[in-house]
């Protein structure tokens, strides 16, 4: 048995090394892998993240389908 998982799991993402809120979890996924960021998963299944390289910043919400791409600045203009 897995235990109690939060509500909300959280993956950061630092210099492409992950990290998580619930022991042994990891985010699978296909594609390039994730260097810088966080992803949310809420207990409904529903994905909000924030994730950025050098040049550019892609996040989406909760609540919207879109996904929102813009020019990377810095990591506190990159969030949810």
């Amino acid at each position: 048995m897995i235990g109690d998982i939060p509500p909300e799991i959280t993956f950061q993402f630092t210099n492409g090394v992950e990290t998580s809120n619930v022991a042994d979890a990891k985010l699978e996924y296909d594609g390039e892998k994730v260097k810088n960021g966080i992803v949310k998963i809420n207990d409904d299944g529903e994905v909000a993240f924030a994730i950025y390289n050098e040049q550019w910043c892609a996040t989406k919400k909760y609540n919207l389908n879109d996904i929102v791409i813009k020019a990377f600045t810095t990591k506190a203009n990159c969030k949810i």
